[in-house]
């Protein structure tokens, strides 16, 4: 182990930016060779040079184009039946926690993937007959026409061809050892582009399939893996070496032998040799002659190697989802400025086959976590397949023997995930597939009612944030919300009279829930709704961003979430929803104070990424523990990434009105300190551009939506400028 003064000595010198390191050759492997300096490269090069501590954080930084760039190919996609492929990428990542000796579990029940897919499309009557069509499967394939098999094949890369005799109802069904059959025509009447194709794990239920393009290597789309870039540190001293950033990948050494190798989040993690369980694998594999890389892949910023003289070069083959910094912030406020821009690299290290709680651990994606994750996708990069097939596989097993998670308050997020998500990205191809997995959802939660519709049977986790408070309140809010979400669902879907349903089930919620759960006295939302607990936190900033608590609520409401006695919140994940419910209640200048001391407390302790719980009152030992492990917190966690979303949403007040953004409002609060500034907000019809200096407004609305600012509506044709 090292001892304190040479761990104080070494933070010196990197805190100076000493030396940095040599390169490390990116022969061999499959990656993009960058450098790890804070001035290194903007794949984009559409850099603003006095907007960005992003560069220096994100060395893939791009607002042009996403990089890396995608080596997928335009034309019919690769078809996969529902959620079969998402299966399958969740049962990897789930060996692979495994592999890397995580210290987590993952609670709850998760649909397995069939290793049977059934295809099937109608076969025209206009068309010549007989004819010749030719289809590519991952599969052993056998083809019906109206039943009757016409063709079989066995497993292969080549075209199966088979010739069609008349038209009716052409069936592929495709089988494999374990992993995920797939399909894919090329072009005419049966390219996988059309949209008459249906598709079937059982040949029972039928539902749209899910389609993923083709990549330019023949990689099939469930063997694709995220890309990575080769970083080199930034700086390095003696054994120990700082890559400058947060970074997720694998490590690779040049050493004539195997080396001992350490890393952390932290210097104090990186630095600590104990003989105890770590919370990640730093095994290492030869990978060449005198090269060896680390068996599975590290979250960390600092490499600590004590055989400094045996290597030669050290660099990091990181993960790299491609993206594209669609959103953008920058104002007077620099701290601001740099929390908006590592919320947003927080995010996007969490990005990878679906949206993941954390890099370190749990390398896993959780429906409550979403709620957060996927509001700040949507401000940042608008990633709406990434959000699509997170949504998917979390609920795909349904909730009938337990919790999505295992956790109560997971399943109501869920449901209102999927709200959110059509307003967001309108993917109503996504919620015809998902509509009989909600209805299925609801009805279960109902079934877990008492007699007064509150939620109360068969919760074995009730999570809400990791504090010690009622939290049964909390709950029965959120369920009120998740059946609005279902209200919303419902009408998308043209079923009026389930969306009548349950708007009148949360009608009669909430009448109980002022009766029991609301104390008039103090104004305020109780921990319980018993009708004696004292109001908590959780419960009122959460009444406030449902939409249960009115207006006339909210001096009650301020007072609570501003007493010092009242339990505060235990993660950045929840505090991101109390500072939403203040902008909410017209308290911006006290969402902004508290928003800056809490993320820039992180900042101040040399954050580049933002961390899974934060207390300032703790020392430099102790802020990096988490379950009673000394290095058990997670520095990077996609809950914590809240600001990219709440600048532009609450203080800038642009937030979707109807789904895809076709309507929005702009409601800003932006106290004179962050200004001047400008933003820009990614919707599917193109950016939202917004200006602000001196009160002076603009704001850009593009083509075919509309903006709605008091009173009044704006277009592409007629933008906003005016004085606040």
């Amino acid at each position: 182990m090292i001892n304190r003064s040479r761990l104080a000595a070494l933070t010196a010198v990197l805190l100076l930016g000493a030396s940095a390191s040599s390169p490390v050759s990116a022969t061999g492997t499959r990656t993009t060779d960058l450098p790890g300096t804070a001035g290194s490269a903007d794949v984009g090069n559409s850099r603003r040079p006095e907007n960005r501590p992003a560069a220096g954080v994100d060395p893939l930084y791009s607002r042009t184009a996403p990089a890396p760039a995608p080596d997928t190919l335009p034309g019919s996609p690769w078809l996969y039946a529902d959620t079969e492929l998402e299966a399958w990428r969740l049962h990897l990542m789930r060996q692979r926690v495994k592999e890397a000796r995580l210290r987590v579990r993952y609670p709850g029940n998760y649909y397995e993937p069939s290793n049977r897919a059934y295809f099937r499309i109608p076969a025209s009557v206009d068309a010549h007959y007989p004819r010749w069509v030719s289809l590519n499967a991952y599969g052993n394939v056998r083809v019906m026409m109206d039943g009757q098999t016409i063709y079989t094949g066995a497993a292969s890369t080549s075209p199966h061809k088979f010739k069609l005799s008349a038209p009716g109802t052409l069936m592929v069904a495709l089988t494999t050892e374990q992993e995920p059959p797939a399909l894919w025509v090329e072009k005419g009447e049966f390219a996988t582009g059309n949209p008459l194709w249906q598709a079937s794990a059982d040949s029972l239920s039928w539902s749209y399939p899910c389609a993923y393009p083709r990549h330019k290597d023949g990689t099939l789309p469930h063997r694709f893996e995220t890309p990575t870039v080769r970083l080199q540190p930034a700086f390095q001293n003696d054994t120990l070496y700082d890559f400058g950033r947060e970074l997720f990948g694998f490590i690779v050494l040049k050493a004539d032998s195997k080396p001992q190798f350490f890393a952390g989040e932290s210097i104090l993690e990186a630095v600590d040799t104990a003989a105890r369980p770590r919370e990640q694998s730093f095994d290492l594999e030869a990978a060449g002659k005198g090269l060896w890389r680390s068996v599975t892949p590290v979250a960390f910023r600092y490499a600590y190697l004590p055989d400094g003289a045996s290597v030669q070069t050290v660099a990091c083959d990181a993960y790299a989802h491609p993206a594209r910094y669609r959103g953008d912030f920058h104002s007077a406020d620099t701290l601001l400025n740099d929390i908006w821009f590592k919320s947003a690299y927080t995010l996007r290290l969490c990005m990878h086959e679906f949206l993941m709680d954390g890099i370190k651990r749990d390398r896993l994606p959780w429906a409550g976590d979403l709620a957060m994750s996927m509001m700040v996708n949507a401000y940042t990069f608008a990633d709406r397949e990434i959000v699509r097939r997170t949504i998917a596989m979390l609920g795909r097993e349904g909730i009938a023997q337990t919790d999505i998670n295992d956790i109560a308050d997971y399943s109501l997020w869920w449901l209102i995930a999927q709200d959110r998500y059509q307003l967001f990205f309108s993917d109503r191809l996504h919620l015809q597939r998902e509509w009989p997995r909600i209805k299925k959802a609801l009805n279960v939660l109902e079934s877990r009612c008492d007699q007064n519709g509150i939620l109360t049977d068969s919760i074995r986790w009730l999570f809400i944030d990791w504090v010690d408070v009622e939290k049964e309140n909390a709950l029965q809010v959120l369920w009120w919300w998740a059946q609005q979400s279902a209200v919303s669902l419902a009408e998308r879907m043209g079923d009026k009279p389930l969306a009548a349903y349950w708007q009148k089930k949360s009608d009669a919620l909430k009448s109980v829930l002022l009766a029991r759960g609301y104390d008039p006295v103090r104004q305020a939302w109780r921990g319980k709704p018993d009708g004696e607990s004292k109001p908590n936190r959780h419960a009122n900033f959460l009444a406030v961003i449902s939409g249960l608590a009115t207006p006339s609520q909210y001096p009650g409401i301020l007072n609570i979430l501003g007493d010092t006695t009242v339990t505060a919140v235990g993660t950045p994940y929840m505090a991101g929803f109390e500072y939403m419910a203040l902008s909410r209640m017209r308290a911006p200048e006290r969402m902004l104070k508290q928003m800056k001391e809490y993320w820039g407390g992180m900042i101040a302790q040399g954050a580049t990424s933002f961390w899974e719980g934060y207390d300032a009152n703790e020392d430099e030992v102790k802020q990096y523990g988490f379950y009673g492990r000394p290095f058990g917190k997670s520095l990077c966690h996609a809950w914590s990434s809240g600001p990219a979303a709440l600048i532009p949403s609450e203080l800038l007040g642009i937030r979707p009105l109807s789904d895809g953004w076709a309507t929005f409002e702009i409601d800003p609060q932006v106290p004179a300190s962050m200004q001047p500034l400008e933003a820009t907000i990614p919707t599917p019809y193109g950016d939202i551009r917004v200006w602000l200096r001196d009160n002076q407004l603009k704001v850009e609305v593009p083509q075919g939506s509309t903006a709605k600012f008091r009173g009044k509506s704006y277009t592409s044709a007629v933008p906003l400028e005016v004085r606040l």
